[in-house]
């Protein structure tokens, strides 16, 4: 053999101690820098922006750990990825935290004690502190991104693209200002998109009470229309009822009242025991013009007059409610819409801060929800509430503060995105979705739906709204860049940055007719921040071989993002540049606590991934969560890591053994596997073989997004095909000296070399340490993150041997059961194992003979039908028999066997090495000590002990044990000599 061979792996697996020493190398060899620029192709991954208001947590920690894997997996399959990072620095929760830490408690503080300039200077100062946080933590995870140059919303080159993007719509004729009903967050004094409500976690489960009120109609007494509602604090700016033209109402008699309703929902009367009488039966169509009196008459100070039923079929539900609708034009998108129809007066009582205004009598200066129970109470002091139920439903609430949302009118500046809906799903067409489901289910239907997307903030920190209007003629002038800013400036300085209050003190010159251009104080949608990133972020890559435009090639973000920045990103290469973001998109789930719960502070169920590394290792945290299963929601359970903290350790004892045996006996491995293929036996074949199907696999759900099934593969492959299974079969051949074992170690090296390689992506720390202490010598990258993922070698592949393996394992498991049937332990040694019927299994089962000898543990392998008092089992048309019978030779064998076990033990808790000699003294039960003596030749070579004595009692040092209930002392000592 050469000079040059394989090396053993010492000591035990540390991940503290190795991960340490590995970023070090990384460090000093420069190994991430060389990585990024390696590779020919080009690949453009997509980081959706995070936003940098808190630490990250384990969910968190999960999005950046899969795009990672991701971004590994592509440079080792010989691409150049584009892995800058970026992070979404505007937006309400970057202020909200100042406003808490500046004790401010509304905008107007802001504005008048603040000052708009020094609380932009604090959100700027915030946001880079978390943004610099979530790098470092980022980095501790064994992330590898280009942080030192990373994408950031909040500068002047990346706002300058939202501008781009808002001036093109405003070209296009999408940009439109108009008065509508909103999403309104009345703590943040903002409105809030549609897309933006509609997030998953802008819901939450609420119980409350719906009430059904009856509207009195005028100049008919004790008549009523019942009219359902679950938000009392809109019946003070109510103008209308609605009824729908199609269906039949009923006027009923029930005691001295009477009550008109939908004859659907008769159901509420008598779910409320009253007992009625049907008066007369009607057509929607015809209570139209019907006039009632405010319920609250007297008690608000606005025009009640004309009140009256109007008609509609998309406002009326047959089949909720009472069929009659209560109208307030002002809080309610389809109520605004019939009141264009039907020219009805809007009223709004409620101010932007959620209280009451003047004009609102007894409810002034109540926020709207504490007003609730005060009407409800109001309405029933008059007679006028039918009936109360607690409901549970779901209800928006602000994503950012956490206030629940009200409808409310406003004027306000959006893109009509309607028009663009089959643009939009040409583009998604041309998209590829994990799951495909997620894109068919949800995406796609909100594609389908999908109307105008609010983008004016009545806020500070955030992209400027770039549209500047003449006071003189109202011209709209659309700002893209800082160039053409300053191409207009009639009076101010040229801003210091893209931001207020600097922007808001530019006054441009009007193109029309000469006059002054003041800026609309608004700013700009977060989400349009990261709606632009596809484009934007390319300008802060530096690699040689970086794209120029999208698409993306890859996008990984949580399900959430279905009507977040997946929509945006599309909305804004649809409307924008014409052009598809991105080309495949991975979404994942969330994970949750234990209980399945969602991790919040507010919960105090939020797991710090740090924590978690500091108690396992990296590699051990980024085991457990990138084995779940991408698309669904898991539970974090902290304890499970430390099943993968053991998984990693089992992996390395793997190596260790490997590298162990091939230092003692030289092994230097040749260029190709191949190359020593016939010196192999049955199952060293089938090893390579099993490697080249585990690689076909692997790189298969990796490109069809299944990375967690991708990762299983290799691990499986590493703990039950070589650990359990192959280590079980050749324990023994690497032991006994004097044997050919060229085919055994070449299989096993080229086995575990390639399933490094494809483990490292996704455990870089663990699979580094073994590169350089195991292979580093004979290949030829210095580090496993420079290879590319291992070819593969058709040769290798022998699918008969794979069936054959499979038949094996199933013989096998069957003596198990037979054994365990029996009682009887793996340990114990059995006469024979019989193995017949199908002739072609047979014979295809006779070259592993050796195999069901040692994973049977029996003395001998037939091929014959057994004498009738064996126990015999039934296996793929393969009759597995085995002798249960135990002699007094076998069962001293047994006992033999648990020695030795115990010795190695010892061995281990006082750090031998494998080569070291011992002496062992061996004191306890007769039958025992007889076993010894009769297997001393064994006992001595499994435990290279170089003697055997034997005492009549134990000295002090002596360690006991008990084997099959009997007592044994054993001592060791070690000697220098064979």
């Amino acid at each position: 053999m050469n000079d040059i061979h394989v090396l053993r792996m010492r000591g035990s697996y540390d991940p503290r101690q190795l991960e340490q020493q590995i970023r070090q190398f990384w460090e000093q060899e420069k190994i991430p820098q060389k990585a990024r620029i390696r590779g020919e192709k080009p690949f453009y991954f997509l980081d959706g922006p995070p936003y940098v208001t808190n630490p990250i947590h384990v969910g968190t920690a999960w999005n950046k750990l899969l795009k990672d894997t991701y971004i590994r997996y592509y440079r080792m399959r010989g691409y150049q990825v584009v892995d800058t990072p970026g992070f979404d620095t505007h937006g309400l929760p970057i202020e909200v935290r100042v406003e808490r830490e500046l004790g401010v408690k509304s905008k107007r503080e802001i504005e008048e004690r603040i000052g708009v300039e020094i609380f932009i200077k604090k959100c700027r100062e915030q946001a880079l502190k978390h943004m610099r946080m979530q790098i470092e933590q980022y980095r501790n995870l064994g992330v590898w991104m280009e942080w030192e140059h990373p994408y950031i919303t909040l500068k002047d080159d990346y706002i300058e693209y939202v501008w781009n993007f808002v001036k093109r719509v405003y070209e296009k004729g999408a940009l439109k200002r108009g008065y509508g009903v909103f999403h309104w967050c009345y703590r943040c004094g903002t409105v809030l998109s549609e897309h933006e409500a509609s997030m998953e976690e802008a819901y939450k489960e609420v119980e409350e009470d719906s009430i059904y009120v009856k509207f009195p109609l005028k100049d008919r007494e004790r008549t009523y229309l019942l009219v359902w509602t679950t938000t009392p604090w809109t019946i003070p700016d109510n103008v209308a009822v609605a009824a729908h033209p199609d269906i039949y109402y009923v006027e009923v008699s029930a005691g001295e009242e009477r009550y008109i309703l939908a004859e659907t929902r008769l159901e509420i009367l008598e779910t409320a025991g009253i007992r009625y009488e049907v008066i007369r039966r009607v057509r929607g169509e015809e209570l139209e013009g019907v006039r009632y009196r405010h319920p609250l008459e007297g008690l608000i100070l606005r025009d009640l007059k004309d009140l009256r039923i109007v008609v509609s079929e998309e406002v009326v539900k047959p089949y909720e409610g009472t069929g009659l609708v209560h109208i307030a034009p002002a809080h309610g998108e389809e109520d605004f819409y019939l009141s264009q129809v039907y020219n009805l007066p809007i009223i709004n009582l409620v101010g932007k801060d959620g209280r009451f205004v003047q004009g609102s009598g007894k409810y002034e200066g109540l926020n709207v929800f504490d007003a609730n129970p005060i009407i409800v109470e109001d309405l029933q002091e008059r007679g006028l509430l039918f009936k109360i139920e607690r409901i549970r439903h779901r209800y928006p609430f602000c994503w950012r503060c956490k206030t629940p949302l009200i409808y409310m009118l406003t004027e306000q500046w959006y893109i009509d995105v309607a028009p663009y809906r089959a643009k939009l799903l040409e583009l998604y067409e041309r998209s590829e979705w994990v799951p495909r489901r997620i894109g068919e289910e949800r995406f796609r239907k909100w594609l389908e739906n999908a109307r105008r997307w609010v983008i004016s903030r009545q806020r500070y920190w955030g992209v400027p709204l770039p549209i500047w209007v003449c006071s003189e003629c109202g011209y709209v002038l659309v700002i893209g860049s800082k160039a053409e800013l300053l191409s207009h400036l009639k009076r101010g300085r040229e801003p210091p940055e893209l931001h207020r209050p600097y922007v808001d003190e530019v006054i441009l010159n009007c193109p029309q007719c000469g006059g002054d251009c003041q800026r609309v104080p608004d700013v700009v949608d977060v989400w349009m921040d990261s709606g632009v990133a596809p484009w934007a972020a390319l300008s802060f890559v530096s690699l040689p071989k970086a794209p120029k435009t999208p698409p993306a090639d890859l996008i990984i973000e949580g399900h959430d993002q279905t009507r977040g920045w997946f929509y945006t990103t599309l909305v804004v290469g649809a409307l924008g540049f014409d052009a598809l973001p991105w080309r495949r998109v991975v979404v994942h789930g969330f994970v949750l606590d234990r209980e399945g719960r969602a991790m919040h502070k507010s919960l105090g169920n939020v797991i710090d991934p740090i924590d978690v590394v500091k108690k396992y290792g990296c590699d051990a945290l980024r085991l457990y969560e990138l084995q779940f299963t991408v698309w669904e929601d898991s539970r974090f359970v902290l304890e499970e890591v430390l099943q993968a903290y053991r998984t990693l350790a089992q992996i390395w004892n793997v190596y260790r053994f490997a590298s162990l045996y091939m230092e003692l006996d030289r092994f230097s491995p040749p260029n190709n596997p191949d190359m020593h293929i016939r010196e192999m036996e049955v199952e060293d074949r089938w090893l390579l073989a099993k490697i080249e199907v585990v690689k076909q696999r692997y790189v298969e759900y990796m490109e069809r997004g299944m990375l967690h099934k991708a990762l299983m593969e290799v691990i499986n492959f590493l703990i039950e095909d070589v650990s359990r299974t192959y280590i079980r079969i050749v324990r023994r051949r690497v032991w006994e000296e004097d044997v050919e074992k060229q085919g055994l170690y070449t299989a096993l090296y080229f086995a575990l070399r390639d399933a490094l390689l494809l483990l490292a992506p996704f455990v870089p720390f663990i699979t580094e340490a073994i590169y350089q202490r195991v292979f580093r010598p004979f290949e030829k990258e210095e580090s496993v993150h420079l290879c590319h993922i291992p070819p593969p070698r058709p040769t290798l592949l022998n699918h008969e041997l794979l069936g054959d393996m499979k038949v094996v394992k199933k013989v096998v498991e069957t003596a198990a059961r037979i054994r365990a049937d029996k009682s009887i332990k793996l340990r114990q040694p059995l006469t024979a194992l019989y193995i017949h019927g199908d002739e072609q299994w047979v014979q295809r089962l006779r070259v592993w003979a050796h195999v069901f000898r040692d994973l049977c543990n029996v003395l001998s392998v037939s091929y014959k039908p057994p004498p009738p008092n064996v126990v015999q089992r039934e296996v793929d048309g393969v009759k597995v028999g085995l002798d249960v019978t135990i002699s007094p030779e076998l069962r001293a064998l047994g006992w033999a066997r648990e020695v030795v076990r115990r010795v190695q033990v010892m061995r281990k808790d006082l750090g031998l090495d494998i080569e070291e000699y011992i002496v062992l003294h061996v004191a306890g039960d007769d039958e025992l000590i007889a076993a010894v003596r009769r297997n001393e030749e064994y006992v001595r070579t499994e435990t290279r002990a170089i003697k055997v004595i034997y005492h009549t009692a134990p000295s002090e040092r002596a360690r006991e044990w008990r084997i099959d209930g009997k007592p044994l002392w054993l001592e060791i000592e070690r000697t220098a000599c064979e």
